[in-house]
Order: C-alpha cells, then structure tokens, then sequence
C-alpha cells in the first residue's frame, strides 16, 4: 500500500497508511505567536466493507522545534504505523455539528486573553530530493506559513505539497512552494528562525 513515511530528525515518527485508503492528509504548520514554533498533524480517510467512510489519525499535532529536519517520502510499504484513532464520517460530522452549536456559548472563556510568544524570522526551508527549492517566509500580516500534503487513491503514484504563508482572512497570502511528490520521492522541511 501507499504511505507517507514522516521521519523527525532521521527517526520515523509515523509511517501513514492504511488498507482501502481514499486519501491521508499531512499539515505542517508555523505560527509566529503560537505555544510552540511549529507541529505537524496526520490523517486519513477511508472505506470500510459496508461502503462507509472512517477517519483515522496518527496522534495530536506533534510539535517540532527549532532546527528540526522532517523528511516525508511517499513509499510503498506493507508496515504501516498503526492509527491512534478511528472514527465513522457520519460521527465527526454529528460532533462537528454539536462544536458549531456550542460555540460562543460562554462568554467569559471568550474574553480570556490568551499570551503566546510572538517570533520574529521564522522560516522553512523545503528541499524536494535534496535539492533546494524554497525558503517560506512571513511577509507583511502574515502570521503562519502552512505546508499540506495530499495522496489520494485516485491517483496513487504521486503526492501534491503545497507550501503558502497567510495571515488574517481577505489579506493576501504567499505561495512558495507547489510540488508533486512520485513514489520514492521525499521533501524535507527544516524549521528556523532568524
């Protein structure tokens, strides 16, 4: 079977696949005030015998920090990292539907002010098969540059990575990277600041 193989720092933090798998989906992200530099988040969906779609996910949002190398390779592999979560499609939408109703229910907890410390510089440098090709950057307004990438079994021999930076909605955002991973091939992402 296809699968993302996500090393951090030269170990496997997962390899993302599953059996009748539609699609797995990695989100890298960098924020300039968040609690931690940057983290990344895995997950998946797909059939299960009756027709029925399944969400797996591989862990919370792991955090990486400063200096930090991960390399994502789209390989085939019968040993994939066992999901740390599944849950039925019609489940996640229902418990979507209570968080949306929910929401704004408690005034005081939206007045909270939440601190976080705001960096200057940071960046992440994106190499496809070692060879360089782009350094994101926050620009004016911008507050987080993002990374995702998406396999899906539609087409199975290649992986699409998309590396942009944004800030509030209706500002432009940054696009610096959009690449096409085939099989065996890897990116590799370092997170720094300046």
């Amino acid at each position: 079977m296809r699968c993302l193989q996500v090393e951090l720092n030269g170990a496997l933090l997962w390899r993302v696949g599953i059996d009748q798998a539609l699609m797995y989906s990695l989100l890298l992200g960098m924020s300039a005030d968040g609690e931690v530099l940057a983290d990344i988040y895995a997950s998946g969906m797909y059939e299960i015998l009756d027709g029925r779609k399944a969400h797996a996910h591989w862990g919370d949002f792991h955090p990486i920090k400063k200096d930090d190398r991960l390399v994502v390779t789209l390989v085939e592999s019968e040993h994939p990292t066992p999901p740390t979560e599944i849950a039925m499609a019609e489940d996640l939408q229902r418990q979507e539907a209570q968080m949306l109703q929910d929401d704004g229910d408690d005034p005081a907890e939206d007045s909270q002010v939440h601190t976080a410390p705001h960096r200057q510089g940071v960046q992440l440098h994106c190499a496809v098969n070692g060879q360089h090709q782009a350094i994101a950057r926050m620009g004016n307004g911008e507050n987080r540059i993002q990374c995702s990438l998406l396999w899906n079994r539609w087409h199975p021999d290649r992986c699409r990575v998309h590396v942009h930076s944004f800030g509030e909605a209706g500002l432009p955002e940054s696009d610096w990277l959009r690449v096409d991973l085939a099989t065996n091939d890897s990116i590799e992402f370092l997170t720094t600041t300046v």
